[in-house]
């Protein structure tokens, strides 16, 4: 995950949150928006999501569905006569989906899948 996770992502968006935050600890950084996220649902605008495409991902790339983008690639690697990989997907696409990438048909599904 070295380049899912950055400055501009909240946990919320990794699903991280149900893994490994504790609502019993103590004060840590970010409490405070991670607990309101909690309460809320995690309801944020995109979520990590795993890619399995049909043709060559490349980090960067936009992900697709009618024309529309709804993600982008944050890593992949060659797998079989595709490729796997992860990215930020916006909530509006339902999981499991198809979309698009660099024109060739992706599945989208959740990470831990």
């Amino acid at each position: 995950m070295g380049l899912e996770l950055t400055e501009g992502v909240i946990p919320a968006e990794t699903n991280l949150v149900s893994r490994g935050v504790s609502f019993t600890k103590g004060c840590y950084t970010g409490q405070e928006l991670v607990a309101r996220l909690d309460s809320r649902g995690n309801n944020v605008a995109k979520h990590l999501r795993k890619i399995s495409s049909s043709g060559t991902c490349v980090v960067g790339s936009e992900i697709t569905v009618e024309g529309e983008k709804v993600g982008v690639v944050t890593s992949a690697v060659p797998s079989g006569d595709g490729s796997i990989g992860l990215g930020y997907v916006s909530r509006s696409l339902e999981i499991p989906g198809i979309a698009e990438i660099d024109g060739f048909s992706a599945s989208i599904t959740s990470a831990s899948d």
